[in-house]
């Protein structure tokens, strides 16, 4: 069996991507080459960053984030501002800062109480990454943190697949266990957004 480099998130709405890539302007436009910002299109919340895993686990992975995800309703995450992460002293990224709410809480633990994979837990500071600075820990004087009142409904946990290169990264979805229901395949996700 072959490894993937994985990951279970919760994917942001449409509308609420849009009205964060429109709070960001300000901070793109003085940053220029200084930032590598995210593509909209890759922006989540991370519950739990696995590494490098074997792909034989995807079928108890699928089972375990099933069974997660039928005891919860869909939930909403609030972003409150767009700030460096974990803090400007330590910056490694920028990120867009979400509310530590019990619902979210819960449902970060419950996650890795079921996948039965060792992690390397750290304290779970909700947030989006938006840009990683191109040299390591630099702060940038002019970016003053940013308040927001972005609500984004998630309805399911995802399991996404890493692929690097040099220039870019790319996230495939590969697992999505909806909230109250059933996992949905990788071949199930092409085809839903095929129609």
């Amino acid at each position: 069996m072959s490894e993937l480099r994985a990951f279970i998130a919760l994917d942001l709405e449409s509308t609420a991507i849009a009205a964060l890539e429109t709070a960001l302007k300000p901070w793109k436009n003085i940053t220029a080459d200084k930032v590598a910002w995210i593509m909209p299109e890759n922006l989540h919340l991370t519950l739990v960053f696995l590494g490098n895993i074997d792909e034989s686990l995807l079928t108890r992975l699928s089972l375990s984030l099933t069974e997660v995800a039928q005891d919860f309703s869909p939930l909403t995450l609030s972003l409150t501002s767009l700030d460096y992460f974990p803090n400007v002293e330590h910056a490694k990224v920028l990120a867009a800062t979400v509310a530590p709410t019990l619902e979210l809480m819960t449902l970060e633990k419950r996650v890795i109480e079921n996948i039965g994979i060792a992690t390397t837990l750290q304290s779970f500071l909700p947030h989006i990454t938006i840009g990683r600075f191109v040299e390591n820990s630099q702060s940038i004087p002019q970016l003053t943190p940013i308040s927001l009142s972005i609500q984004s409904t998630v309805n399911a946990i995802c399991l996404y697949q890493s692929h690097l290169s040099t220039r870019k990264v790319k996230y495939e979805k590969i697992i999505e266990a909806r909230f109250g229901g059933r996992s949905l395949t990788s071949a199930e996700l092409n085809d839903a957004h095929k129609i």
